[in-house]
């Protein structure tokens, strides 16, 4: 049933024309706190209510994951009932398409996502393996420079044909990396996009699948967007122009992680009939605030230009206030919260912004001085804790056996007696040469009959799905070499290996909240960190239960 929605009383005049306007590519520019998010939801409203398009053929993307939930719950509270749009991240988007199509781009399904630690790990590895020394050539900034090409849909040979680094060095640790990507079936974020984009370049019978699923494309945060992405943006949208792209020139700060400001100017060169509307209507900030940002943005280069305003009044004066360095600032800063206390302000009333997290030292430092109470936000992200990669890496090995950097980061945790040169016999016997991670208990021994045998047994174990112990009961593998392993490491080798079979099992058996119970204890990941009285973490894990049990409801 249809909802009647009045767009007229929702939206003002300019809102209005951009959520109305379908009848060519659509550029809207939005200023601060002018209203995109709701011009954006009221568009999929109208999409859906008034042009007959399904919601199942509209995608809408998003930068984070948390807006493209809070985008979708938003359309369906307008709409008045749920709908299956496509609110996704880029990356989200092309995992499930890579995912749901793999057989148009020659790629194995099951493939693992390596998040930037992994990728940093791998490319520390490649350059141990190359003999050298990690203080000259940093790890971090070749896997910058990986992502950068990537960015750029370079391959190591593409990226060396067109100069993209002065650094020799570069395309051969880049040309390792990606060789092992491929041999272990991962994928960085930077593949996800790129190995899209090359294959649909490749395959117009999985571009037309696409362009025919998908009758209306809206992109918000256009200016954060990279080259690669932009690319498929275009093979998504033309020569059809079905497609409205909300962005702000001045409000670009990505070009660190590859966003290209100048997609928004060569999004009017490519969709040359695309129209402009310009949301310069702030609805949050004071005109005052107005005034003083608009005076340092005004000077930027090349802006397209939008004057805000606002109706919410004059507002107060801003302070300026010279520090000679970041400890009187800090004490500058704890003076005002005092004074605000005195006016009647609560704590949770106040913030303090900082350009880096080095910065924060000398407010905490003064903060904690003066007893004045703080939480400190965002230091780190919930899903790049140590803890919660670490439960994410047991579950990496169960899904995909030759996943190298999982491996590595579980292998001890917690301690288990495998130290690295028993880790670096564990992947040399087994992943290095295409053979699973759980084949190596079979490895353990004097007797060895062929290579082939085991990878067959495992092979029509996973295809029949029945249970794999019977290739550990005699079935070994002969790697070329005599396999050795010091007699007082078989133990904990062969009780890794076991642990990682039980918990496989488990995963088949079990839902997925008891699973991840079982996970917790079964590893001894939980008694180590009561042990340890690691209270945040085990908080921590309490929260990824509970996220587990919420999406599964």
């Amino acid at each position: 049933m249809k909802t009647l929605i009045d767009y007229k009383k929702e939206l003002n005049p300019p809102q209005l024309e951009a959520v109305k306007y379908t009848e060519s590519p659509l550029l809207v520019l939005a200023g601060a706190g002018s209203g995109k998010t709701r011009v954006i939801t009221y568009k999929i409203a109208y999409l859906i209510n008034e042009c007959g398009i399904t919601p199942e053929g509209i995608l809408a993307v998003t930068f984070t994951n948390k807006a493209a939930n809070e985008m979708k719950e938003r359309v369906e509270k307008v709409i008045g009932r749920e709908v299956d749009i496509w609110v996704r991240t880029f990356h989200s988007s092309a995992v499930r398409i890579l995912r749901g199509m793999a057989g148009f781009f020659d790629i194995d399904p099951s493939f693992t996502i390596v998040d930037a630690d992994d990728q940093l790990s791998i490319v520390k590895l490649i350059i141990k393996e190359m003999g050298l020394d990690q203080d000259i050539y940093r790890p971090q900034k070749y896997a910058y420079l990986i992502e950068r090409a990537k960015d750029r849909l370079l391959f190591p040979r593409e990226a060396f044909d067109s100069g993209f680094s002065t650094d020799p060095l570069f395309y051969e640790i880049y040309e390792k990396y990606q060789n092992k990507l491929e041999n272990e079936n991962l994928l960085d974020f930077g593949d996800l996009i790129f190995r899209l984009v090359r294959g649909l370049k490749k395959n117009q019978s999985a571009l037309k699948v696409l362009k025919e699923r998908f009758k209306y494309v809206l992109i918000d945060e256009f200016q954060d967007t990279n080259h690669a992405q932009y690319e498929l943006v275009k093979l998504l949208c033309l020569p059809r122009g079905n497609i409205c792209v909300v962005g702000d020139d001045d409000q670009s700060i990505y070009g660190f992680r590859g966003a290209r400001i100048e997609n928004i100017y060569n999004f009017l060169k490519d969709f040359p009939n695309a129209k402009v509307v310009k949301l310069e209507q702030n609805y949050r900030s004071y005109r005052k605030i107005l005034s003083a940002s608009s005076s340092v943005i005004d000077k930027n280069p090349g802006r397209m230009g939008k004057k805000l305003f606002t109706r919410k009044g004059e507002g107060e004066n801003l302070v300026f206030f010279r520090a000679g360095d970041d400890f009187e600032e800090a004490i500058y800063v704890a003076s005002q919260i005092r004074k605000l206390r005195n006016d009647g302000y609560r704590y949770s009333d106040i913030a303090v912004f900082y350009r880096m997290n080095a910065q924060s030292r000398a407010f905490e430092v003064i903060f904690n001085r003066l007893q004045i109470p703080y939480r400190l936000v965002g230091s780190v992200r919930f899903y790049d804790r140590e803890e919660i990669k670490d439960i994410f890496g047991y579950l990496k090995i169960l899904i995909n056996p030759y996943d190298e950097v999982s491996i590595r980061r579980i292998a001890s945790k917690p301690p288990r007696g495998i130290g690295e040169k028993t880790l670096d016999w564990i992947l040399k016997s087994t992943v290095y040469r295409g053979i699973p991670v759980f084949a190596l208990k079979s490895m353990v021994s004097e007797e060895e009959n062929s290579k082939k045998n085991a990878e067959d047994a495992y092979s029509n174990n996973l295809s029949s799905g029945k249970d794999e112990s019977f290739l550990y009961s005699g079935d070994f593998i002969d790697t070329g070499e005599k396999v050795t392993i010091p007699v007082s490491k078989r133990k904990q080798v062969c009780g890794f290996i076991n642990l990682l079979l039980e918990l496989r099992t488990a995963m088949s058996e079990l839902p997925p909240t008891e699973f991840i119970k079982e996970l917790y204890l079964k590893s001894g990941y939980l008694d180590w960190l009561r042990k340890n009285n690691k209270i945040e973490k085990i908080r921590n894990l309490e929260e990824l239960y509970n996220a587990i049990e919420e999406y599964f409801k």
